[in-house]
């Protein structure tokens, strides 16, 4: 796609006509009109200036389809970030409670009550760990 296509295409989708871009540009719209047009050979401050009337970037102008991949990679790594922290909080929370469960458990060895047979007691049928398999497997999906 040229520039001057992308122009024309940002500027449609934002519902914007020519005469308001010349306003906004302090240009005639007939000005603008072929300022449009020239797509290709327009300075950098004209499609700075362009860009700024748009309200979009030079980047979105000059490479729309790697400024697209751009916007959506920012999106999958926001999306993993969070994710991220879902999962680490709530690990540390097990964490937590496991310990505190530990803790208390120390008390009962001398009953026979090791650490594994807290723990299948605590989780016996491994329900807790299916389910952060599980919850980690979605979010694999997610991607």
């Amino acid at each position: 796609m040229d520039i001057a296509k992308t122009i024309r295409a940002i500027r449609e989708k934002k519902g914007i006509k020519q005469v308001e871009m010349a306003e906004r540009l302090n240009m005639e719209r007939s000005n603008y009109s072929r300022l449009e047009k020239r797509g290709n050979d327009l300075s950098i401050n004209q499609v700075i200036e362009i860009a700024k009337a748009l309200e979009t970037t030079p980047f979105d102008i000059l490479f729309p389809i790697e400024a697209k991949n751009y916007r959506r990679s920012v999106s999958r790594i926001t999306k993993l970030e969070e994710q991220n922290d879902y999962m680490l909080n709530n690990q540390r929370k097990i964490e937590a409670f496991m310990t505190l469960v530990m803790e208390l458990g120390k008390g009962f060895e001398g009953f026979g009550i090791t650490k594994e047979v807290f723990q299948k007691q605590l989780d016996p049928d491994g329900k807790l760990e299916q389910w952060a398999k599980e919850k980690i497997t979605s979010f694999d999906k997610d991607l």
